[in-house]
């Protein structure tokens, strides 16, 4: 017997569990794509969490799970889960700095091959004017004695 406060609800359960454990897979999926293991691992346990909190809680409104504890597993279920999320942020949080030390170093980089391309642009058009006058040197001194 389904004990459903509004007519939908069955419904949203169903694609609440689903889109968890979608965010889980993808949480795994991203371990080797991405590294850092055990924040993909902790926001897939979140994911997972919620995914059974959800059925928890489908079962216990539907009538088929009588619990007496539910509100208790749910709420420890809920601590559990903000856990899993607060890990992940922390472990992920290496991946910024990482990012921030790379963009240093490539922006140092790119300022030392930028200077390189100047002095070598300078010699260049140094060069340029160095051979330009040496041409016209050597075109007045045949016309001065030829």
């Amino acid at each position: 017997m389904m004990i459903s406060r509004y007519p939908f609800e069955f419904t949203l359960h169903l694609m609440s569990l689903g889109l968890a454990c979608t965010a889980a897979l993808f949480a795994i999926y991203l371990i080797p794509v991405a590294g850092k293991a055990k924040a993909w691992l902790a926001f897939a346990g979140a994911c997972l969490v919620l995914a059974i909190n959800r059925v928890l809680e489908t079962l216990s409104y539907s009538g088929i799970l009588k619990f007496t504890y539910y509100y208790v597993v749910h709420d420890v279920l809920d601590v559990v889960m903000a856990g899993c999320l607060l890990f992940g942020i922390y472990f992920i949080r290496d991946i910024f700095s990482e990012r921030r030390v790379s963009r240093r170093q490539l922006e140092k980089q790119l300022d030392e091959l930028q200077r390189f391309q100047r002095v070598s642009v300078d010699r260049e058009l140094s060069m340029k004017a160095l051979y330009e006058e040496n041409q016209a040197l050597k075109t007045q001194r045949e016309q001065t004695h030829g």
